[in-house]
């Protein structure tokens, strides 16, 4: 396995500062009514990291190029580059032929950006703020839409290329900061949501002679994470098309279970239905 670009190694340096979680502190008077609220605290975590993107792997009977793509990527905070294509060649001696040309065609899914100022940190490289409504890699995802498959064969043209294409879920996701999401990280369209703490039941013996108490936390409104059906599968693959026309389309249900006699939604996606047309 060769590491590198030409032989050097190709060195990354990234630095990600995300929220790691979000903290409400309570306060309890025995027998004093309502619970007193001290701050909420959200926590961020700061990562740097160095590391290499492997170029090529060779073999017995020749090598595979992975090509990256000659820009950086616009959803990652520093310098960072897409799989933009594998080359495949069989080598005798020191001649080596292309054999396979594959190609990856991608864009971005883009989401309205936050309409706060959001907190990235920087490591000393540009700003550690994202102002708010600013568009940037935090409401950018590369998607993959095609795979194309360049024809080698001696005689033919690039038409006769074929590829497979890929749709999507036509709800977008929201930026990567949003707090609309349920307990297992899902969207949930909960798009008003300004923290992640929901009402939440603490055990406190002898308190106002109860034992389980649900509190609100000290903010003006309590989030909602529960499950939504109808944002959970945003922007999830729905179809592959093939080169021939034919088309294999996925349906996808949330997970769920019977609780107290009513249908509960939990967390994350199952295909639920494979349906294949002909061309």
């Amino acid at each position: 396995i060769e590491m590198g670009v030409s032989g050097q190694m190709y060195a990354f340096n990234d630095y990600n500062c995300t929220p790691t979680n979000e903290q409400v502190s309570i306060k309890l008077t025995q027998n004093a009514g309502p619970y007193t609220p001290n701050n909420s605290l959200v926590t961020y975590t700061g990562v740097e990291r160095s590391y290499t993107q492997l170029s090529k792997i060779h073999t017995s009977q020749g090598y595979i190029e992975l090509v990256k793509s000659t820009t950086q990527r616009d959803d990652t905070q520093f310098e960072k580059y897409a799989l933009k294509g594998v080359k495949v060649y069989n080598k005798i001696g020191n001649n080596a032929t292309l054999v396979k040309d594959v190609e990856f065609i991608q864009d971005y899914l883009v989401s309205t950006p936050s309409n706060n100022n959001e907190f990235i940190g920087s490591y000393g490289v540009g700003s550690p703020i994202i102002n708010n409504y600013q568009d940037s890699f935090i409401n950018r995802r590369l998607r993959l839409l095609e795979v194309t498959f360049h024809s080698l064969d001696l005689g033919t043209t690039s038409n006769d290329s074929f590829s497979y294409t890929f749709g999507y879920d036509s709800t977008v996701l929201p930026h990567k900061r949003s707090r609309a999401r349920d307990h297992w990280g899902y969207y949930n369209g909960a798009n008003n949501n300004t923290h992640l703490i929901p009402n939440f039941e603490v055990e406190v013996p002898g308190y106002q002679n109860t034992v389980n108490i649900i509190f609100s936390p000290p903010i003006a409104s309590v989030s909602n994470r529960d499950v939504n059906p109808s944002y959970s599968k945003a922007s999830i693959l729905k179809s592959i098309t093939y080169p021939e026309g034919g088309k294999t389309k996925y349906t996808f249900e949330n997970n769920s279970n019977i609780h107290n006699g009513n249908l509960d939604y939990f967390g994350g996606l199952r295909i639920k239905k494979i349906q294949v047309e002909a061309t």
